[in-house]
């Protein structure tokens, strides 16, 4: 089990983690992403995929809850911050991202079309 936030600095830290949550704001009409919400463990750099509404794309192409995202684009996950996985997996409409996951040991190959965000 993850410690608690002790201060505000590492509040902001987590909130900024849980990349998902950021793709419900700031997105023109034209802009969608893969309509997940995935977190970020700081101290092993692993994203974990923690919530994939049914209605969303990711659902649509396999993603679950628990997966482990490995590779964005080609890009290895663990070294991106928060900031630049919300960059990649935001973009236009119908374009698509792939994404390396690990699942129960396999290593699995998706390609996630980006959809529009569902208030």
């Amino acid at each position: 089990m993850a410690a608690m936030p002790k201060s505000r600095g590492e509040v902001m830290r987590l909130a900024a983690s849980i990349v998902g949550l950021s793709f419900l704001v700031g997105c023109s009409p034209s802009m969608g992403s893969i309509g997940a919400m995935l977190g970020k463990n700081h101290d092993t750099g692993r994203v974990t995929v923690r919530e994939v509404p049914p209605d969303m794309e990711g659902a649509r192409a396999g993603l679950r809850p628990g997966d482990q995202v490995l590779m964005i684009d080609g890009r290895d996950a663990r070294h991106l911050s928060a900031e630049d996985i919300h960059d990649a997996l935001v973009g236009p409409i119908g374009s698509k991202v792939a994404l390396t996951i690990e699942r129960d040991g396999q290593i699995v190959r998706l390609e996630v079309r980006r959809g529009p965000l569902k208030n």
